[in-house]
């Protein structure tokens, strides 16, 4: 197992110099093949550290392109391995943690949460900038994203909550306001995932009924959270979002929170008498109904 590993770093050590003239065009870059050549000899379980390598490893003038085909090549190749990829970039090289998680999450959009998580656990001190460059490819995802970002890095939700209003001009004014009332009362505390339901009850109560606004979920939530509005990718590509955007179903049902008061339906009057029953009055049964076997 260890010469194997040898044998795909010395295989990837190869690869830097033809990556070294990368342009910015990561995907359409004819470099592209020989790093998917490379990686496609790694095991999956080495991918991350392999792809790591790559990163740490070009030049600092080439960081961000590299940093882009890997995170493209390990996509096609192995899809899953993504959020891991950009955890292990984040961890070795942090200044390209917002790249990866950026590009990883625009490739893979429904594992935008665990992308999320991955970088800022791997990058914490970054999270609001990794928030900021997640949600300029998916600002539909906005709740999730933040929510997962907060529950990892809580001591970043300022900037957290700087790069949702950023995504979302809409939602500014229902943050900040959301945002003093609560830090009041949390002693100076900037709980997010609070902070993003409250404004999203104001955005809807004060624009419309009707008006689709996310709601963040909870950590166990966003971890397995995978969006399913079609709006999302439409609004990414578009690159701006008038109003947020429903998130999906699965998560807006388990993101109320219990400061939140459930309204449930309107009771539904009998339409008969109701018949008391006394639990006394009991008498034989006659025989014959089933024909149950005798004991």
């Amino acid at each position: 197992m260890r010469t194997k590993l040898f044998n795909s770093i010395a295989v990837l050590a190869a690869v830097m110099g033809t990556v070294a003239a990368q342009t910015s065009s990561a995907k359409d870059s004819p470099q592209l093949a020989d790093v998917q050549q490379a990686l496609a000899v790694v095991a999956a379980p080495e991918l991350p550290v392999s792809a790591a390598s790559l990163v740490s490893q070009s030049k600092a003038s080439e960081k961000e392109s590299v940093t882009m085909l890997v995170v493209s090549t390990i996509s096609e190749i192995n899809p899953t391995s993504v959020p891991a990829v950009v955890g292990a970039i984040g961890r070795s090289t942090p200044t390209m943690a917002s790249v990866a998680a950026a590009n990883a999450a625009s490739l893979q959009p429904k594992q935008a949460a665990l992308i999320t998580r991955a970088a800022v656990g791997a990058a914490p001190d970054r999270a609001g900038e990794i928030v900021s460059a997640i949600l300029e490819k998916l600002p539909a995802q906005y709740a999730v994203v933040a929510a997962t970002a907060a529950d990892v890095a809580p001591a970043a939700g300022k900037d957290i909550l700087n790069a949702v209003m950023t995504a979302v001009p809409s939602l500014k004014p229902y943050i900040e306001k959301t945002s003093s009332t609560t830090a009041a009362v949390n002693g100076g505390n900037v709980p997010v995932l609070t902070i993003l339901n409250q404004s999203a009850i104001l955005a809807r109560r004060d624009q419309s009924a009707s008006l689709p606004v996310a709601f963040a979920a909870t950590a166990a939530a966003v971890a397995t959270a995978a969006p399913s509005d079609p709006a999302a990718s439409s609004t990414a590509s578009s690159g701006s979002a008038a109003a947020p955007v429903e998130t999906s179903s699965a998560v807006k049902s388990t993101t109320r929170l219990s400061s939140i008061p459930v309204i449930g339906p309107p009771p539904v009057p009998l339409t008969t008498t109701p018949i008391e029953i006394n639990p006394g009055d009991t008498g034989s049964q006659t025989s014959g109904g089933r024909n149950y076997s005798s004991p």
